[in-house]
C-alpha cells in the first residue's frame, strides 16, 4: 500500500498526522494494540508494559474511563498514559492525578525532516568528532548494552520496557533498531529508532548518555546515525518526544516543537 506523503513542513498537518499514525493506530514493536472508540490500548501480552497515548471522550466520561482502564491494566506493572497539550478533555490530567498516577516527565514533541538532518553539515562535523563507535544490537542478549546505559540514571525503572525491546529486536529487526555508542569497548550512549510503515515518521527514543561522556557529541552522533537509517527507509520526518534535557539539544539541531505532553505513570 502507498501512503500519502505530507508535502510541506506544515505544523498543524504534521500534528494531525502524528495523532493518527503515531498515537491512534501506531506500530509499537513488542506491543499489541486494541482500538476502542474512546482509547487505544497498547500492551505487552505478557503484562509487562502498557500505554495509552490516544483518547477521545468528553469531560463527563473521563473519570469512568480512567477507572476502567486502570482496572484493565491493574496486573501490568508498567502503565503510562500520555496526555498532549492539545488533547481534550481539560479535566483528564486532574482525574489521572486523583486516581493515583503521577507525572513522570514533561516532554516536547519535536520533528525535523530526515533529509535536513542527514544533510546538516554542522551536525555531521559534530558527529565526526565524537570518539564513539556505534553498534546496532541484534539479539535478546545484546539488550544488556542498553540496560548498562539506562541503569546509570534510572536503576531498575525500565526493566519491563527493556524486556519488551529485547523480544521486539528479534521479531521486528527491520522496524526497530537500537544503536549503542561504544567507547573503550563499553556502552556509554544509546538511542533507538522505530520506523513506521506508513513512511511519514520514524520515532526516536531511548536517548541517554552516561555522565562522563556528556558534552562530547554522543547525542548528535546517534541522532545523525538514526536519521541515516530513516533515510534508507524512505521516511520523511524524525519525531522525538523529548524530555527537558534533550529538548534544548534537539532545538539546536534544528528540530521544531509541534506540541508538549506529559507522561502519567503508576506511582
Amino acid at each position: 500500500m502507498i501512503f500519502p506523503k505530507v508535502a510541506e513542513f506544515d505544523l498543524p498537518a504534521l500534528l494531525a498526522r502524528y495523532r493518527s499514525d503515531m498515537r491512534r493506530d501506531a506500530f509499537v514493536p513488542g506491543l499489541d494494540k486494541r482500538l476502542l472508540d474512546d482509547v487505544t490500548r497498547y500492551y505487552d501480552t505478557e503484562k509487562r508494559e502498557s500505554i495509552i497515548m490516544w483518547h477521545s471522550f468528553g469531560a463527563s466520561d473521563a473519570a469512568a474511563i480512567v477507572a476502567r482502564e486502570l482496572a484493565y491494566f491493574a496486573a501490568t506493572p508498567s502503565f503510562t498514559w500520555k496526555v498532549y497539550a492539545d488533547d481534550a478533555p481539560d479535566n483528564l490530567s486532574s482525574i489521572l492525578l486523583a486516581a493515583g498516577l503521577k507525572v513522570e516527565a514533561d516532554c516536547s514533541l519535536m520533528v525535523r525532516a530526515v533529509v535536513e538532518v542527514v544533510n546538516d553539515a554542522a551536525l555531521g562535523r559534530r558527529a565526526a568528532n565524537t570518539p564513539l563507535t556505534i553498534r546496532i544490537l541484534e539479539s535478546r542478549e545484546d539488550i544488556e548494552y542498553l540496560r548498562t546505559v539506562w541503569q546509570v540514571e534510572h536503576p531498575g525503572q525500565n526493566d519491563p520496557w527493556l524486556a519488551v525491546l529485547a523480544d521486539a529486536l528479534v521479531v521486528h529487526p527491520t522496524s526497530l533498531k537500537i544503536a549503542i555508542g561504544m567507547a573503550d569497548n563499553a556502552p556509554v550512549a544509546s538511542g533507538y529508532i522505530i520506523v513506521d510503515p506508513r513512511g511519514v515518521f520514524a520515532y526516536l527514543g531511548g536517548g541517554a548518555t552516561i555522565p562522563s561522556y556528556r558534552g562530547r557529541g554522543a547525542y548528535a552522533a546517534l541522532t545523525l546515525f538514526r536519521a541515516q537509517l530513516a533515510a534508507a527507509a524512505n521516511v520523511q520526518y524524525l519525531a522525538v518526544e523529548a524530555n527537558a534535557q534533550s529538548a534544548p539539544i534537539l532545538a539546536r539541531l534544528g528540530f521544531r516543537t509541534l506540541t508538549t505532553l506529559q507522561h502519567f505513570v503508576k506511582s
